[in-house]
């Protein structure tokens, strides 16, 4: 009797994990390097004047201080940056990583780029050194995430 309430209890807990595991797998992590820039650009939308909000996500601690001085001369009627998709990354390695953000349209900012790449390298966790703007044109295939 024990022994088919063993074998029963030993059942029920793997069906408990498996199940687990397949509701972990089916949903994908976001790379740390694209929730890197996705923080770093929530708290740009949020308007911080506070340089230490930025100062985690930059490398340069001048770039931090730079947005913190830009928003406290922005205008608070118009937005600072425009929506954006969720970050991806286009190429990683060990020791860095391209992480794309693509801007959806907005009114008030015409010229805003279309999409930035953002560069990071890693030491400890993953900084933001550099970012160029894809401002003309389609985006290049090689930025665009398999699937799409």
């Amino acid at each position: 009797m024990r022994r088919g309430f063993g074998r029963i209890a030993s059942a029920t807990l793997l069906a408990a994990v498996l199940a687990t595991a397949a509701c972990t797998a089916s949903e994908p992590l976001e790379p740390a390097a694209a929730a890197a820039v996705q923080d770093a650009l929530d708290v740009r939308a949020s308007r911080s004047t506070d340089a230490s909000d930025y100062a985690p996500y930059f490398a340069d601690p001048t770039v931090a201080e730079a947005l913190a001085e830009s928003a406290r001369l922005e205008s608070t009627s118009t937005v600072p940056i425009p929506e954006w998709e969720p970050p991806y990354v286009s190429a990683e390695t060990s020791a860095s990583a391209d992480v794309v953000v693509v801007w959806v349209p907005a009114a008030e900012l015409p010229d805003w780029p279309r999409a930035t790449v953002f560069s990071l390298e890693m030491d400890e966790r993953w900084f933001i050194v550099d970012a160029s703007d894809v401002t003309t044109g389609p985006i290049p295939s090689e930025l665009v995430p398999e699937g799409d």
